[in-house]
Formats: structure tokens, C-alpha cells, sequence
């Protein structure tokens, strides 16, 4: 065990047993060089020593303290960083959503949808009908009836890994047309 990491283990057993400030010094200077904002820093370091003092009991003896508080500290940093990120996003669009006419905007979004699900609607059924008639037959039973394999062996006198096959290769067939 390194000089540091005993000097961490001391500060630790002093922190379980009271002492608040134990770990301030030591780990200011970690926190600053990954945030490299003193306000911020300070802020971080205070919500990881909340939550680990909340936590002490429970958290009992640590072998690697510097590994522990490291990886703690880190975990709040990701956090708060992930945190800000997703805030920015969010007055992003709000910045954005001042501009636009929220009818307007809503109206155009409708009809590009329909227009967009409709041409959808066309191309899957062309490629439908460029299906042989028993893949077809079979993918009708499957999806406008949405009956099972076994039902769809009984109307078609297939067996269940007949109908399991032919839907297969209607369903990789289906693809290849409409990505295309």
C-alpha cells in the first residue's frame, strides 16, 4: 500500500468516525482537475461527501480508499456532466419551440406524417402483391387475421415449419422490397 493510499485509509477512519473534514484536502484537487471549475468543484465534492457520509456505516472499511473515493468522485462528475448535458438539450428546444408556430408547425408535421405513412402503406402493399400466392396467402392469415402457426397449418393443410419457413422468407423477401 502506497504512502498515499495509507494517508487516504487514516482519513477514511476518521471520516466513519465523526470527523467531516477528513478527506476535503485530499480530494479537492482531484475533482478540480476533472472539472476545472472551482464553484463547480466545490459543489461536487460536496454531494459526494454527502452521500458518502449518509452512507458511511453502511460503506464500513475500505481496502482501496483512493481507488473508492477516486471512482466515487468520478461517478459524481459523470452525473453532473450528463446532468447539464440533458439541461442544455432541454432550453435548447425550448429556445427553438419560441420561434415556431406551434399550429403551423403541427399541421405541417400531420400531413408530412400521413403523406409518409401513406407512401409507407404503398410500397409494403406492391411488394405484398409481388409475393408468390401461398407466401402471400399465408402472410394475410398471419397479420390481418394475426392468426397462429398452427392455425394457419390448419386452413392451408401446411405443417407448423412449413408456415414457419414460408413466413421466413415473405418476411425477408418484404424487406429487401421495401428497403429498396
Amino acid at each position: 500500500m502506497s504512502a498515499d493510499s495509507k494517508e487516504l485509509s487514516k482519513l477514511w477512519d476518521k471520516a466513519c468516525t465523526g470527523d467531516q473534514k477528513a478527506f476535503s484536502a485530499k480530494m479537492y484537487s482531484s475533482v478540480k482537475s476533472m472539472v476545472k471549475d472551482k464553484a463547480l468543484t466545490d459543489d461536487i465534492l460536496q454531494d459526494t461527501f454527502m452521500k458518502l457520509w449518509s452512507r458511511r456505516e453502511a460503506i464500513g472499511k475500505v481496502e482501496n480508499v483512493a481507488g473508492y473515493f477516486f471512482a466515487a468522485t468520478r461517478s459524481m462528475c459523470l452525473n453532473y456532466i450528463r446532468a447539464s448535458e440533458a439541461m442544455e438539450l432541454k432550453w435548447e428546444s425550448i429556445e427553438v419551440s419560441k420561434f415556431r408556430d406551434p399550429v403551423q408547425s403541427s399541421i405541417e408535421e400531420t400531413i408530412t406524417e400521413r403523406e409518409t405513412n401513406l407512401r409507407q402503406k404503398e410500397i409494403v402493399q406492391a411488394a405484398l402483391k409481388s409475393l408468390p400466392a401461398r407466401q402471400r396467402k399465408i402472410m394475410m392469415l398471419r397479420f390481418n387475421k394475426r392468426l397462429d402457426h398452427n392455425e394457419i397449418g390448419e386452413i392451408t393443410g401446411l405443417r407448423y415449419q412449413s408456415v414457419a419457413n414460408y413466413l421466413y422468407r415473405a418476411v425477408q423477401t418484404l424487406r429487401m422490397k421495401v428497403r429498396n
